[in-house]
């Protein structure tokens, strides 16, 4: 009985092999950083995140930005700075800034509040969210409030 023979490979082979190897990796790992899905970090109770420059306000204007996945609305008046709900307590409208009233108007259904997120008329109840402000080396930073 013979032995089977083994065939013979060439360095090519392997050369080919390892060449093929590098560009399925080369089109895999790309791709593979687009499939993973995008995680934000959690907002934690008395984390500072700054999120604006105080140059960006104007006086008794407001700015609206977004914190954990909510748009807020900085606003700078007389008293200071103050974060405030982008977002009406009764139903969940927008909310923008009235300079001539220096208010907060809801877009739904006329709801207002003044700078501290008080009703002051309309259907809402509740008051809106505020956040904790801090202004250090003209940077804007805010927080949630601890429970």
């Amino acid at each position: 009985m013979s032995s089977p023979t083994r065939p013979a490979y060439r360095w090519t082979d392997y050369l080919l092999g390892i060449l093929i190897l590098i560009a399925i990796g080369t089109v895999i790992y790309p791709a593979s950083k687009y499939l993973q899905p995008r995680h934000t970090p959690p907002v934690f109770s008395g984390t500072l995140l700054p999120v604006a420059h105080i140059g960006e306000i104007p006086d008794n204007q407001g700015l609206v930005i977004e914190y954990a996945g909510k748009p807020w609305i900085l606003l700078r008046t007389e008293h200071g700075i103050t974060a405030l709900a982008g977002i009406c307590t009764y139903r969940g409208s927008e909310l923008a800034w009235d300079n001539e009233r220096s208010l907060l108007v809801c877009s739904g259904h006329g709801c207002t509040f003044d700078q501290y997120g008080n009703v002051l008329r309309g259907l809402a109840t509740a008051p809106l969210e505020t956040l904790q402000v801090r202004a250090m080396e003209e940077r804007i930073y805010v927080a949630r409030r601890a429970p």
